[in-house]
């Protein structure tokens, strides 16, 4: 893990990517990571909207999701955005569930970013890089096909970002409750 606290170390990352003072697009489920991001965000005073994804999926759980998300910006003064992608609805013929998911949300990040005028970040962590190898090799992955998550990636005019590559899960939630934050979402 880099010797810097996640603040300092996002204001290099968005320095590196040219990043600092343009509005960026947040992706936010209320979890551990994107609280972490989003409050570290806001500790270098970088402007974001936090866009919540309603996939349709878990009920009420998934809606009260949706309003602690909207209640932790408001009590913040962060832009909200929450979108239903409506996944069961609209998953294709042969599509597992996760694959309509990650398809619409791509669909939605081209949208919102205004083809690609807006940066996307999102809060994958290094818990995620190792969980995405494992799946890789589980199914048969050979060497070409393990490359993991990257820090930036370009989808045509989509950009994403991943400033939290190096940091573990346990430290982000350390770092969250060091900033007073006692609960997040499981997502």
């Amino acid at each position: 893990m880099a010797e810097r606290n996640i603040p300092e170390q996002l204001a290099a990352f968005l320095q590196e990517y040219d990043l600092r003072g343009q509005e960026l697009l947040l992706g936010f489920s209320g979890g551990a990571d994107s609280t972490a991001l989003l409050l570290a965000l806001l500790a270098v005073g970088q402007p974001c909207r936090a866009v919540h994804f309603q996939h349709g999926l878990r009920g009420e759980a998934a809606l009260a999701d949706e309003q602690w998300c909207r209640e932790f910006c408001c009590q913040r003064g962060t832009a909200f955005q929450s979108l239903p992608l409506q996944v069961p609805e609209r998953r294709q013929a042969g599509e597992s569930i996760e694959e309509a998911a990650r398809r619409l949300r791509l669909e939605a990040w081209r949208d919102l970013s205004a083809a690609g005028r807006l940066p996307v970040l999102l809060a994958h962590h290094l818990d995620d890089c190792l969980e995405d190898l494992l799946l890789k090799l589980a199914r048969g992955g050979n060497a070409s096909g393990l490359c993991g998550l990257r820090e930036y990636r370009r989808m045509g005019p989509l950009r994403l970002y991943r400033p939290l590559l190096s940091w573990r899960k346990a430290a982000l939630e350390e770092y969250v409750r060091s900033c007073g934050v006692a609960e997040w979402r499981l997502d």
